[in-house]
């Protein structure tokens, strides 16, 4: 009977842990870049597109940390977020001059790169960053 108990415990905290962590929506990463920028263009949003590598730590601290946390996700809503993997995309890597990872490139809507962020930011630098690209759009 203890043990009966002792899973329904268990069982109730994983449902309430579960509930606080889903209390804010997480950020919606659209598939690739040309379906972010189409998106942008029809929904006047600006993009964040965030290049990053699967061997990149500091890209692994950012999704874990920055991304997670519940301001940055929410005023992610007001962009068109894309994440775009630099080893299979040179190309773009090439075409937006990444140098290094995490980078994290603005475009307005039409697609012209606005600003930049080279390396790990922590959420009080992403949002005073992405603060700064939307106050930097016309009205």
């Amino acid at each position: 009977m203890k043990r009966y108990h002792m899973l329904a415990f268990v069982a109730a905290m994983l449902c309430v842990s579960m509930t606080v962590s889903s209390a804010y929506a997480a950020i919606t990463w659209a598939g690739n870049l040309n379906s972010a920028l189409r998106e942008a263009k029809s929904k006047n949003k600006p993009v964040m597109a965030d290049f990053y590598t699967d061997w990149c730590g500091w890209c692994k601290k950012l999704d874990r940390d920055t991304y997670a946390d519940p301001e940055v996700a929410n005023l992610a809503k007001r962009f068109i977020c894309v994440k775009v993997n630099g080893d299979k995309y040179p190309d773009l890597v090439s075409k937006y001059g990444v140098s290094g990872y995490p980078t994290i490139i603005f475009l307005d809507p039409a697609g012209n790169k606005t600003n930049a962020i080279v390396g790990y930011v922590n959420a009080e630098g992403m949002l005073s960053r992405m603060n700064a690209v939307l106050s930097s759009l016309p009205a």
